[in-house]
């Protein structure tokens, strides 16, 4: 049997319907170039900023050294937040504390530490309690002379915030100093004391604080135990 021959006007219908549908699928088809590019670009730069900000918020808050301190407390890093305040320093046994103690300012004789004072004085009887140490009292002192008269141990002792010292004159009453003012070496707890100059009661001239060197402090930051 012979094939029966397809008309020719009939491949050529089927010819030109496979040809309209390849040229619609051409046409509908979206270039994925174009979406992935832009889809690609604003995620990364969102994620990004994102990241940028997040990092650099931990950092501030990890390099912050005053995050954890007191705001009655206080270093050179960390200052005092309330106007008028300074921060006054504290020791014991010749080490600084970490941290100071914010106090207002004094004017006049109201001291908070000798240099408060002017030449030949001492901020007598003042007392800071450290930063987190809880004390049974603390208060300014008074500026007043460094040296108070005459003295012979008990019988003739000398006032408040002053201690008798034996010269190879006339035993003299000299301020209670703070650190690192001294009077001798006994004052820094095994460093020296230099500069100082002590004169008797009965020579005329004034005495001078002299500056502890090494070894610990003296004066009125030192307690036997702490204050809790």
């Amino acid at each position: 049997m012979r094939p029966f021959p397809c008309p020719p006007h009939f491949l050529a219908a089927v010819l030109l319907a496979l040809a309209s549908l390849s040229c619609s699928d051409r046409h509908d088809d979206t270039p994925a170039g174009d979406t992935d590019a832009d889809t690609d670009t604003d995620t990364d730069a969102d994620t990004d900023a994102d990241t940028d900000a997040d990092t650099d918020a931990d950092a501030d808050a990890d390099t912050d050294p005053c995050t954890d301190v007191d705001p009655y407390c206080c270093s050179d890093a960390c200052p005092c937040g309330e106007p008028g305040d300074r921060c006054v320093p504290t020791w014991e046994h010749g080490v600084a504390h970490e941290l100071g103690v914010c106090k207002p300012e004094k004017a006049g004789p109201v001291c908070w530490a000798d240099g408060d004072c002017g030449w030949g004085e001492f901020c007598a009887g003042v007392f800071v309690c450290p930063c987190e140490m809880d004390c049974t009292w603390e208060g300014p002192g008074t500026c007043s002379p460094v040296t108070a008269g005459c003295c012979e141990d008990d019988s003739v002792p000398c006032p408040d915030h002053y201690a008798c010292l034996e010269l190879d004159g006339t035993d003299t009453c000299h301020g209670d100093l703070g650190y690192p003012g001294c009077w001798t070496d006994a004052d820094c707890f095994g460093g020296t004391c230099e500069g100082e100059v002590l004169c008797a009661c009965d020579v005329y001239c004034l005495s001078e604080p002299g500056t502890c060197a090494g070894g610990g402090a003296g004066g009125i930051f030192v307690w036997p135990t702490p204050c809790r």
